[in-house]
């Protein structure tokens, strides 16, 4: 009895010097961080809080993949790499104003991607196929959940799915029998911007589809763009052949983020 006393003792004694031994807090800009001494804080000014007690961390700071900065700086204009560009344009601005002739324009070459996708048409579905699209995401969420919103925590609930049917037809449209096609449906609970900037990606292989090429990223019904309550927009993205829905990938919408197996 004794021991069993002790060993209680010791255990009340020992525990807050386990605790003791990291402290968590906050930083201004929202990252948190945990050190062993309190001088060690990589900020000024942090606030210092019970591990339980930790707010929610903004998504933004969440980590994100590594193809994921890649392809954000890939669209910095301020990028030296696309610099380049902008200097070539402005040495022929000037070329053009010094002695009046105007250089011919270069011919941009097609990106690899965009050479197997050729436009031939544009996707459309009759109102009873746009119905029956719709009612199908929904309820496919049952089985496969796909979605951003859900919790109602945002102004649009954006649903995900695969359907062997659209990607035939998609497939027949913009004649490419090994591309795949993720068709989406968003609902507006109040005001909101709803833009289709979709990134995939799974392992080393990362996609972002072009919402501006008919064969890569549409708009089957409704509208993007400012969105008001209850209104609705149906559409359609397109995925590389060398991704495999049967095993997890990750969707991307903005800074958010789901992983989903689409075709289990």
């Amino acid at each position: 009895m004794n021991s069993i006393r002790c060993l209680a003792v010791w255990g009340w004694l020992v525990a807050p010097a386990v605790f003791a031994l990291g402290h968590a807090g906050v930083c201004p800009d929202g990252s948190v961080f945990i050190v062993k001494k309190k001088v060690d804080a990589p900020c000024l000014r942090p606030k210092f809080v019970h591990e339980s007690e930790i707010p929610p961390i903004r998504p933004e700071l969440l980590p994100k993949p590594y193809s994921w900065y890649v392809d954000q700086e890939a669209k910095n204009p301020y990028n030296a790499y696309n610099l380049v560009d902008d200097a070539e344009k402005i040495r022929a601005l000037r070329e053009q104003q010094r002695t009046g002739v105007t250089p011919p324009t270069p011919v941009q070459p097609r990106s690899t991607l965009a050479e197997t996708i050729a436009p031939t048409g544009r996707l459309s579905l009759e109102p009873a196929e746009l119905n029956d699209l719709g009612l199908y995401i929904e309820r496919i969420q049952r089985v496969v959940p796909a979605a951003f919103g859900s919790d109602r925590s945002e102004s649009v609930t954006l649903q995900f799915a695969y359907s062997q049917a659209f990607e035939a037809h998609a497939r027949d449209v913009f004649e490419n029998d090994k591309a795949h096609y993720v068709v989406f449906m968003g609902r507006a609970s109040g005001s909101a911007e709803f833009h289709p900037n979709f990134y995939v990606v799974q392992d080393s292989l990362t996609y972002r589809p072009d919402p501006n090429l008919a064969p890569e990223s549409g708009i089957l019904a409704g509208e993007a763009g400012a969105l008001h309550s209850g209104d609705a927009v149906l559409g359609y993205f397109r995925v590389p052949g060398v991704f495999d829905f049967g095993q997890e990938i990750q969707l991307w919408w903005n800074d958010q983020r789901i992983e989903v197996v689409l075709a289990p």
